[in-house]
């Protein structure tokens, strides 16, 4: 089976083409991808993804800090 991903185009700078790889077993990402979306989901789980981005959105939703609401 073919991987899955997409890979930015050596023709066109706003193009994307598929991966042309086989795809590890039991996955549908070939080595290189599957590594790819290792290091991405490590990271966000490292840089405490999920729980900050909800304090983000709270923070966001109170306002300015030091704001006066009526």
């Amino acid at each position: 089976m073919r991987c899955i991903a997409y890979r930015p185009s050596r023709k066109c700078a706003h193009a994307w083409t598929a991966c042309k790889n086989r795809s590890e077993k039991d996955t549908v990402f070939c080595k290189s991808h599957l590594r790819a979306i290792c290091g991405v989901y490590l990271g966000l789980c490292v840089a405490g993804f999920p729980e900050r981005m909800s304090a983000r959105k709270a923070a966001a939703r109170s306002g300015p800090s030091g704001s006066k609401q009526p």
